[in-house]
């Protein structure tokens, strides 16, 4: 079975860095979803210092406007406007992959989509396969 097209989330830095370094994680969204199931983690090209404020993180160090590895999307917890979008089950790539990103969960496909995936284990691979893709 081949992916052909697959669910991806633009987090602004240093969040990405933040989920893919500690393997889960919560990102707050004002809206919710039912997708469940592995996406594609996009770190925005967005630069916000005052994000950085409080971590030991050089700006500097990390990757921008590009897809950075794949988490599993677990559940959502909340209320309208204030919903927690939990991740677990993080894959980190290798390289990062450079794609723009958009607002909301959008549709990533084609070569970057493959650029990401050659990078996994069958293993990996295998993991995102049996979950639910959306």
């Amino acid at each position: 079975m081949k992916i052909k097209e697959m669910r991806a989330l633009s987090i602004i830095q240093p969040g990405a860095a933040i989920l893919m370094q500690e393997g889960c994680g919560i990102e707050e969204r004002s809206w919710n979803t039912h997708m469940r199931g592995y996406i594609a983690i996009h770190a925005s090209g967005s630069y916000k210092a005052e994000r950085f404020k409080d971590k030991d993180i050089d700006p500097d160090e990390l990757d921008y406007g590009a897809i950075v590895g794949f988490a599993k999307l677990d559940e959502v917890e909340g209320e309208p406007g204030d919903y927690a979008l939990c991740f677990c089950d993080v894959i980190k790539l290798k390289e990062p992959v450079e794609v723009k990103g958009m607002m909301n969960l959008w549709k990533l496909s084609g070569k970057e989509l493959n650029q990401c995936l050659s990078q996994l284990s069958q293993a990996q691979m295998n993991r995102i396969l049996k979950s639910d893709i959306n």
